[in-house]
């Protein structure tokens, strides 16, 4: 494939917050290298935005929505999970009307079955553009990981890699660009008279009960850096997080704030005016790495090791292998989750300190 023939990608990547963003390094590749190629961004949406994780429906960040916060995104498109295949079908050949010179990008999940990008060949196949490509490679990089036992490629890595032997001349960024509100990041910044003084964000909850470091150790970090440090804390999250957000800033004497609850332009705000971020395995995590944010990530051990690390390098990850590591369960039968309990506020503040260093 030679991208300089095209006018159009249309990259299919399905997920939410931390799946979209994970794809934002190949997205800024690609349009760095081919400022020309349109990119649109297809992905798949949930009935009132909720999606059934664990034993509860939850409140999710629709992948489109995610997706438009990326600069180097130009159009983005979307199905509903549980739609017949022939309306998802006629819905999206509507909308992409004129495939020619057009070609799509396979950019599914690590973890997707044989079955299911054959399926997904098929179906992509039927669309009548330029060229299909990604299948053959996915395939591949997922039956590699299957067979690794410990560490394997990061999953904006792999997107990357898949991007380059699909025929892209695309290179690592060292960030990507996104849409932030600097109107009202200055706004609240003013408002918490945070202009002259580092920020440390954090992200104290996630949609997962496993990948949940307790509250309390979080409350501990903010009190035991605060002291060192002086900096102000300013925790982000979702609107289903706000209650737990209010209950550890309320445990701080006026140096934490919530930002919980706002827009996605407003939360990558406050990761830019950031200087670190402090949090869960989450989608604001992700966000922060993509933007060039020194990272302190708390992860379970729930999934293969590396695979869902922050991209770049300027990052620590502090994670706990045990027995029952790679047991991919969003509820563990504990909670707090033991790998993850097992990390001390300690090793948290280690961590900080050696990144603000």
């Amino acid at each position: 494939m030679d991208p300089f023939n095209l006018q159009e990608v249309v990259i299919y990547r399905p997920g939410q917050f931390g799946d979209t963003v994970a794809a934002f390094p190949v997205l800024e590749a690609i349009k760095t290298a081919y400022p020309h190629l349109k990119i649109t961004y297809l992905t798949n949406s949930f009935e009132k935005n909720e999606a059934h994780v664990g034993s509860k429906n939850i409140p999710i960040v629709p992948g489109d929505s995610v997706a438009n916060l990326s600069t180097s995104v130009d159009d983005t498109y979307s199905y509903q999970v549980g739609s017949r295949p022939w309306k998802i079908l006629m819905s999206l050949r509507s909308k992409l009307k004129n495939n020619r010179r057009t070609a799509l990008l396979y950019m599914n999940h690590p973890t997707t079955s044989s079955w299911r990008i054959l399926r997904d060949y098929l179906f992509f196949s039927s669309f009548g553009f330029e060229e299909v490509k990604g299948f053959r490679t996915t395939w591949s990089q997922v039956r590699s990981q299957k067979e690794e036992k410990s560490i394997v490629m990061k999953e904006s890595d792999r997107l990357i890699e898949l991007a380059v032997k699909c025929g892209f001349n695309v290179s690592y960024p060292l960030k990507c660009s996104v849409k932030t509100d600097d109107t009202w990041l200055k706004n609240k910044w003013t408002e918490w008279d945070l202009n002259k003084k580092t920020v440390l964000a954090m992200c104290v909850g996630s949609k997962m009960q496993s990948k949940r470091w307790p509250l309390e150790k979080f409350i501990e970090v903010g009190k035991k850096w605060h002291k060192m440090q002086g900096s102000d804390i300013v925790v982000v999250g979702g609107p289903e997080e706000i209650d737990i957000a209010n209950y550890v800033v309320g445990k701080w004497d006026g140096y934490g704030h919530s930002a919980c609850g706002v827009n996605l332009n407003q939360t990558a705000a406050v990761l830019s005016a950031s200087q670190l971020y402090c949090g869960n395995d989450t989608g604001s995590m992700h966000l922060a790495a993509v933007m060039g944010i020194p990272t302190v990530s708390i992860f379970s051990s729930l999934d293969i090791e590396g695979r869902w690390s922050p991209y770049g390098t300027n990052h620590k990850v502090i994670r706990n292998p045990i027995e029952c590591s790679g047991c991919m369960l969003s509820e563990c039968f504990a909670d707090p989750a033991p790998c993850i309990d097992m990390t001390t506020t300690d090793t948290v503040i280690a961590a900080i300190k050696s990144s603000f260093n």
